[in-house]
Order: C-alpha cells, then sequence, then structure tokens
C-alpha cells in the first residue's frame, strides 16, 4: 500500500544511513585499534592515508557486515585517483575495477546529461509543454488548474508524478520501457507540477522518451553515441539487466546469489557502470579540460548539475536539489565546511550505491556494492573517504560531533505541546506526547525522547528500558523544529545548516462509513517475480487516523504506519512527506474488497 518498500531511500535517498540507525537504533561501528592513523603533517593532495584508510573501513564492514563485493573510485578535479575492487562481482569471480554494476537512480545524470546537449543544440526547449514533444502524454485529471507538465519539470522532479508503477518495475523479463506513456495514461498525478520535488523514475523514463524521440535514435544508440562514448565509458550501457553480460555484478542477500530481475524504466534505472566509468563523470562535471572537449556545453547547462533547481519550492523547506543530486549530505556525508555536498544514491537494495562530491573543491568518490547488507556501509565508506580526502587536499578536518547542552531554563509545556499530536513522517506514523521536561516519540515499534537544547532545536535521545541512555554517535548531531508552510505544520530535521523536511502534522477526524467496512487483513496479490516485501499488510483505524499498517520482512519485522486521508468513498491518499506522499489508493467494492495503488493490488483476507 506504498510505492514500495525501498521508496523511503528514493527521493530522501541522501537520508538513507540516518533512517536505517533510527530505526535499528543501532550505534555506528566504532573505529578498531589498527585503523590507520592520521599523519601529524600530509603533503597537500597526498592521498596515501585517505586511501589506506578505506581500504581498512571496507575490510571493516565487509568482514563485520556481510557484504560480497563492493567497488570504489576517487576524484580529485582532472584525475581519478583511486580505483580499487573487493570481494566477489559473482560466484567464484572477484570483482575487479572493471566491473559492471547496475547503478539505479544514478542512472539518470546520464539521461540528464543527453537531454542538456539537445538543449544546447537547439533541439529542445526546458520549458516547453512535455505534450509538444510527446502528444500522447496524459495523465488523470486530478488538479483542475495545473499547469502543463514541462521537460524541466521532469529534469528538477517537479513534474507531480508517482515515483514509480509497481507491476512490472522490476522483473525476469521486464515489458519495453516505451510503454511508461501507458501507464502515466492510467495513473493519478502526486501534487501539481511545481509545487514540491519528488523524485520520479517514471518522470526520468519519460525524459528517456522525449530524449529518443527528438533524437530520431533510439535512446541506448543515442546515449551510447552522444554521452557514455565521448567520456570514455566505452563499455558502459544501458540495459534491464535482465541478461547480465560479461564482467556484470551479480546481486547477492546474505552471502548468496539473488535471482536475476530487469529493470522496466531503463533511462531512469538501467545504467550498467563501473566506479571508474562514474568517476569520468565527476570529471566531466568538475570540468576536466579533455573531457569538456569531447563533450561540449554550455557551462550554464553544466552547472545546473551543482545548483539549487528549487529554490522557489516552498514545500521542500529550503533543502536543496540540483539536477541529479540533492545538493546536501546527512548522516556520515554531512560534512561540514565543505560547501554543498552533492550526493546521487542507487535506491536499489540489489546493487547499492552513492556518488558525492563537493563542487567547491572538485573532489568526488563512487562506491558501489551488489550486497544488499551494503546500504547503509556504502555512505559511512564514502563520507570517511570523501572528510579524508578533504583534509589531505584543503587541510579541512572534521570537527568532532559536537554535545548540545540541554536547555536552560527548560522549555515551557505550552512550547512543548506546539510539537504534541500525531504526525505523517518518514518513518511513518509518529505519535509525539510531553512527558516532563521532554516530548516522548513513539516510532517504529520503539519510543525515544526529544530534549530541548541551547540552540532551539529539539535533541534526538534513545533510552535502554527507558533509564540508561545510549550515545547514537551521528544521531546526536540531529535536531528538530517545526515551522507552517500553506497552512501545514511541518517536522524538520536538521544536521548543521541542512534541513529536511521530515513529517507533516496527520489531520485526524470522521472516518467514511465505505472505509470502515474495509479495514482489515489484507494480502499483496500481484508481486511478481520476488516474494510480497511484506509479511502482514493491515488497513486499520489508530488515533482518529485511516493507517495502512505493513510489517516489512527484509527489515526484521518492522512495523510501518502509513497515514491516508479518505478523499472520498473510494479514494484515499497517502499524506506526509518525501516518497509515497499523494499518491492513491483506490478502492473496488467486491468480495473480497480489492484496494490498488502505485500498481499493486491489495486483496483483503479477513478482519
Amino acid at each position: 500500500m506504498r510505492s514500495g518498500p525501498d521508496d523511503a531511500c528514493r527521493r530522501w535517498r541522501v537520508l538513507l544511513p540516518v533512517l536505517g540507525m533510527l530505526a535499528g537504533t543501532a550505534v555506528p561501528l566504532p573505529a578498531t585499534a589498527d585503523a590507520p592513523a592520521r599523519p601529524e603533517a600530509i603533503p597537500p593532495g597526498d592521498y596515501a592515508w585517505p586511501v589506506a584508510h578505506a581500504r581498512w573501513r571496507i575490510a571493516d564492514l565487509m568482514k563485520d557486515g556481510g557484504i560480497t563485493g563492493l567497488s570504489v573510485a576517487l576524484v580529485d578535479g582532472d584525475r581519478i585517483v583511486w580505483t580499487e575492487a573487493f570481494g566477489q562481482a559473482a560466484p567464484g569471480t572477484p570483482a575487479t575495477p572493471d566491473t559492471a554494476f547496475r547503478v539505479g537512480g544514478i542512472s539518470a545524470i546520464v539521461t540528464l546529461l543527453a537531454t542538456q546537449r539537445l538543449v544546447d543544440a537547439g533541439r529542445l526547449d526546458l520549458d516547453a509543454p512535455v505534450a509538444s514533444v510527446m502528444p500522447d502524454f496524459r495523465v488523470r485529471a486530478r488538479y483542475p488548474d495545473a499547469r502543463p507538465v514541462t521537460i524541466r519539470d521532469l529534469m528538477t522532479h517537479r513534474a507531480g508524478l508517482p515515483v514509480e508503477h509497481l507491476d512490472g518495475a522490476m522483473a525476469k523479463a521486464p515489458a519495453p520501457w516505451e510503454t511508461v506513456l501507458d501507464l502515466l495514461a492510467g495513473t493519478d498525478p502526486v501534487a501539481p507540477p511545481g509545487s514540491r520535488s519528488q523524485e520520479s523514475a517514471l518522470g526520468i523514463t519519460l525524459l528517456g522518451l522525449v530524449v529518443q524521440t527528438v533524437a530520431g535514435a533510439s535512446f541506448q544508440t543515442h546515449v551510447q553515441q552522444a554521452i557514455l562514448g565521448p567520456l570514455g565509458m566505452a563499455r558502459a550501457r544501458f540495459a534491464t539487466g535482465a541478461a547480465p553480460g560479461p564482467g556484470d555484478a551479480v546481486a547477492f542477500r546474505d552471502g548468496k546469489p539473488r535471482p536475476v530481475l530487469g529493470v522496466r524504466n531503463v533511462p531512469a534505472q538501467g545504467l550498467h557502470a563501473s566506479a571508474g566509468d562514474l568517476a569520468r563523470i565527476l570529471r566531466y562535471l568538475f570540468g576536466a579540460p579533455d573531457a569538456l572537449a569531447a563533450l561540449p556545453l554550455r557551462p550554464a547547462l553544466r552547472d545546473m548539475f551543482w545548483q539549487p533547481q528549487n529554490r522557489d519550492v516552498a514545500l521542500d523547506l529550503g533543502l536543496p536539489v540540483g539536477l541529479g543530486f540533492v545538493l546536501t549530505g546527512f548522516g556520515p556525508l554531512g560534512l561540514v565546511g565543505a560547501g554543498p555536498v552533492a550526493v546521487a544514491a542507487s535506491g536499489d537494495d540489489r546493487f547499492p550505491g552513492v556518488l558525492a562530491a563537493l563542487p567547491d573543491h572538485r573532489l568526488g568518490v563512487v562506491v558501489l556494492s551488489n550486497a544488499a547488507e551494503a546500504r547503509q556501509a556504502i555512505h559511512r565508506i564514502a563520507g570517511e573517504l570523501l572528510a579524508n580526502a578533504l583534509d589531505a587536499r584543503s587541510g579541512i578536518r572534521q570537527p568532532p560531533i559536537p554535545d548540545f547542552p540541554y536547555a536552560d531554563p527548560p522549555w515551557s509545556r505550552d512550547r512543548l505541546a506546539r510539537f504534541a499530536g500525531s504526525w505523517a513522517t518518514l518513518m511513518g506514523l509518529v505519535r509525539v506526547e510531553v512527558r516532563g521536561p521532554h516530548l516522548r516519540v513513539k516510532a517504529l515499534g520503539k519510543t525515544f525522547r526529544l530534549v530541548p537544547r541551547t540552540d532551539g532545536l529539539l535533541h534526538l535521545e534513545y533510552r535502554l528500558l527507558g533509564l540508561f541512555k545510549i550515545d547514537l554517535k551521528e544521531l546526536g548531531a540531529l535536531g528538530f523544529s517545526q515551522t507552517t508552510v500553506e497552512g501545514r505544520d511541518y517536522l524538520v530535521l536538521h544536521q548543521g545548516t541542512t534541513r529536511v523536511p521530515f513529517g507533516v502534522r496527520a489531520r485526524p477526524g470522521p472516518l467514511p462509513a465505505a472505509w470502515e467496512a474495509r479495514l482489515g487483513r489484507y494480502r499483496l496479490d500481484n508481486p511478481g517475480d520476488e516474494p510480497s516485501p511484506f509479511s502482514r499488510i493491515r488497513l486499520k483505524r489508530q488515533e482518529g487516523l485511516l493507517t495502512a499498517e505493513l510489517t516489512l520482512k527484509d527489515m526484521g519485522g518492522m512495523v510501518v504506519a502509513l497515514v491516508l486521508q479518505a478523499e472520498d468513498d473510494d479514494r484515499a491518499s497517502f499524506d506526509g512527506v518525501g516518497p509515497g506522499a499523494g499518491a492513491i489508493l483506490e478502492a473496488r467494492d467486491q468480495t473480497p474488497a480489492v484496494l490498488t495503488g502505485s500498481g499493486w493490488r491489495y486483496v483483503r483476507i479477513g478482519d
């Protein structure tokens, strides 16, 4: 009843390490005694210590985290300083620097580059309606006063399109990606165009169809000739991945190969590339002269990747989003004093990956893996390597995690009470209550505290058995505030100067009788070629709210309750922020009851 079990990694991929730690209240791995010590003096541009430290960290995480294979690259301006691979690419086959991984959402950067090349050539207008190029493009009418979706909207994830159509999104034999027009024709938009940013694989796939139409050649052929070849990415390619090629990584879980599945949305998720290939993209974006000569593009168009494209989007609450990148880091990638941190992530638990860059310093890292267990580890490796490389290049060292004193005097009960209530958040339904001088937060089956601190934010704490305070390391740097935008209260998550929409105040109210009659247990009826990610699905009413309560199989049985807002007797929309917000759940009254949303179908099986 959502856009998929990994959608919290979609638009908010930047938050993955933070959300993962909140879910498990895990303490990050401590540095062991054999970690390479930082030299007293590092000659500028000497990366021996950052590389040695990264090798140690990778070995440590692969050993303790069950990670099968991993590849890494470090870029300094024009130079690819380091590439190396670790572990297995496939059973019995070592990973090498040339091993190709399906890089998921990072693929969009190449599709965006192809679009910009057509814009630069005068063959495409950024502000032209998509329908002027693709006359058959349409979605269901939901917002009667909405303006047309433009090419720029697709590029900046402001088209109001849903994240995904899950039925067939990943399969043994995916449908042709060009069927995206048919999928969208039967889809409700999730927001009016331009009103908020929400990453959409369907939107980038539609953009690939625009590129194919304007270029007059197949998308794969055009991108190979116009982008991958000139950048020296001769072995990289766009494909579903349903038929792995020579040198491709195989996905693992628990040390065992997983069934091979391909992706439908090839322009959004189907790039197969090595860490070195992605390093070549960073060289280009950093302005390497040979790369610019091979792939000419007006500087103003190239710079858009590093520039916020959503300054006028109030509902993004200041979270800067460029082209293909979120322009801020969180958790291990929340670097201080480094300028913008540009982050793109795969969002695919089969092939977790992250590309992170410091545009002001022309430094970047790539970390790719073929193990589901690496979803948090890749961010730690990338963050530490980027921080240590910044130290080696510019002498900018990361400060220790600050220790925020409690507010003195304590906040008044009235001030605390402004946060009390039910919130639809990136972690699902969260209940906040005033408890003496602090707030008690119930989320994901755990109880946290929010304690006022001296900088005017609320500080996150976790106490074992409610008594013993646990050191949450990076989580201790997080703070929460509240703001009101367009008449609704929002929870805002802070780390340093970064602000991220975390939740919106839920709106309890009477439940229509038609939805009351549908409460009960459901099963996913069309999971496709993989088992359902849910061990239990329940439509229920709690705290005056209609919720979809999901028990996730591959996250230790974690229960997430998603908030729904009934729009009429047959349609409800998911409330909240981030991926899935605004998506429609539609009911069909038959026996048994059936609910449909984002391409998945749920059948009622009991009370």
